[in-house]
């Protein structure tokens, strides 16, 4: 039973790392329901997994701009980060708040799920990102901070708004995250290189690193679809079903 329950840990984290979703929102929520405690040691692992599937995923990517000696884009993910450093460094101990809050998750929920439908609208106006637009993209991704906002989604949507190319946007998003995410967690990796011993974290591992690939060309199949919008039906489910919850009506979760 244990063992399934941290397969089924893997796959939530896989999936809604990169769906834009909210792996925040959803690990509160499940916590809530299962009455979750996971030990820090399996989150990291399960944190790792997805980690590696990004990796692998733009790993082809990357290579080419290397070989093309695309230093520009590397600028653009810098100015791109400067938002969210800031919000980092300044209000921390406010963003840290709002995760122990439930009460406000359905909203965040409600604000994530209108940013994505809207991109519905949007239209490619311009083939890649110039700097100004990286610096738009970096504020968006500040509201990916936030338990129940998509950092992918929030980012890829204000890539679509500013008419950015589908595929180049989406690229850009993950590409962004890619810094802040090997560095939170390779880095607790190798202060804990013994994970791997047990068999627990290293199912998760794979369990996450599996469903993270999935997820990822999942969401570029739908973005490039124009789909991407769909993911907004799932949201305002979530506020409408939290909100119930809340408001005491009915004992959902």
């Amino acid at each position: 039973m244990e063992i399934l329950k941290v397969i089924f840990l893997g796959a939530l984290q896989g999936v809604t790392e990169f769906l834009p979703i909210s792996s925040s929102g959803h690990l509160l929520i499940f916590q809530r329901i299962l009455k979750l405690n996971p030990n820090i040691s399996l989150l990291l692992c399960l944190h790792l997994g997805t980690t590696l599937s990004l990796i692998f995923f733009l790993l082809s990517l990357i290579k080419r701009e290397i070989k093309n000696k695309n230093y520009f884009l590397l600028l653009k993910i810098i100015i791109a980060l400067i938002p969210i450093v800031l919000i980092g460094l300044f209000f921390k101990n406010i963003i840290e708040k709002t995760f122990s809050n439930f009460d406000s998750l359905p909203y965040f929920f409600l604000i994530s799920g209108f940013l994505i439908y809207f991109t519905k609208y949007a239209r490619e106006k311009f083939f890649s990102i110039n700097y100004f637009q990286s610096l738009i993209i970096g504020i968006f991704q500040i509201l990916g901070i936030f338990p129940g906002i998509s950092r992918s989604g929030s980012t890829i949507a204000g890539a679509l708004y500013l008419g950015i190319r589908k595929e180049e946007g989406f690229y850009f998003s993950f590409l962004l995250g890619l810094p802040t995410i090997i560095g939170a967690n390779v880095l607790e990796f190798y202060k804990n290189p013994s994970l791997f011993l047990s068999l627990s974290c290293f199912l998760g591992f794979l369990s996450s690193f599996i469903f993270g690939l999935f997820a990822l060309y999942f969401l570029k199949y739908l973005v490039i679809k124009k789909r991407f919008y769909y993911f907004s039906y799932y949201l305002f489910f979530l506020f409408i079903l939290l909100l119930i919850d809340n408001l005491k009506i009915l004992r959902i979760f």
